[in-house]
């Protein structure tokens, strides 16, 4: 509201430049986001629905801040880092390339010394959207740890959004609010206690390795791995190891 009445351009640039960084992100992609939508209309495609352009607007903020700005003192690590003693970690990651009609995703289980106790790696069709890509893991991980019996997991996402949209003090009124909500209902009937992280995404490179595995499979299947985790793989996560650090 405070913008449509700024009628001069340079007026309206010396304004924007003002703002905090975030805040100013978010204008230029949503108007970005907003602008694309509009052409694919007067194309006579279908546009996409208001509460995808806000999600995307924000998740695209969320990583250009991510990567971009300078780090501070309170930003994540840049290793995975281990849980504490008797604890299983259970990192995920979800892989979506745009024009594709599937995603496919990686979850990972470590102890505290980083050995690996299991891995799944799968796709799945009729999905075509980053934040789909990492809800679909988080549901994986979460059937996942109720499988190998674990009560009190750490999960651990490179995915701010998805953190956020778990919590459970809200409804999730996305257009993914099906997915989330029973991700949500799963975490409570499962666990007697879970934590759920966010981390950078150098830090979560088994799960985004395991999530590019999980394209090369078939329709709606998953592989379960043990210890017998592809080359690259095994690499990753013996490379993050504390004593690598």
């Amino acid at each position: 509201m405070h913008l449509e009445r700024i009628t001069n351009e340079h007026a309206m640039l010396e304004y924007l430049w003002g703002l905090e960084e975030g805040k100013r992100m978010h204008v230029f992609t949503f108007w970005w986001l907003w602008w694309s939508n509009r052409n694919k209309l007067r194309k006579g495609e279908n546009p996409l629905a208001p509460a995808v352009v806000a999600r995307r607007a924000r998740s695209s903020v969320l990583e250009y801040m991510q990567v971009y700005l300078p780090k501070s003192k309170t930003v994540s690590p840049d290793k995975w880092k281990p849980p504490a003693e008797g604890v299983i970690k259970f990192n995920l990651d979800g892989s979506f390339i745009p024009g594709e009609n599937y995603v496919s995703w990686g979850v990972v289980a470590r102890t505290s010394e980083g050995v690996l106790v299991a891995a799944r790696a799968g796709r799945q069709e009729n999905a075509g959207d980053p934040f789909v890509a990492e809800a679909i893991a988080m549901s994986n991980v979460v059937a996942l740890a109720a499988d190998l019996g674990v009560v009190q997991p750490v999960f651990e996402t490179d995915s701010q959004l998805l953190a956020e949209a778990l919590d459970l003090r809200r409804v999730d009124s996305s257009p993914y609010a099906a997915i989330i909500e029973d991700t949500k209902f799963q975490l409570k009937m499962w666990f007697s206690r879970f934590v759920v992280t966010v981390c950078r995404r150098s830090a979560n490179s088994v799960a985004h390795e395991l999530a590019i595995v999980g394209r090369m499979y078939p329709t709606n299947h998953y592989v379960e791995f043990e210890s017998d985790v592809p080359a690259h793989v095994a690499v990753c996560a013996s490379g993050d190891l504390p004593r690598h650090r």
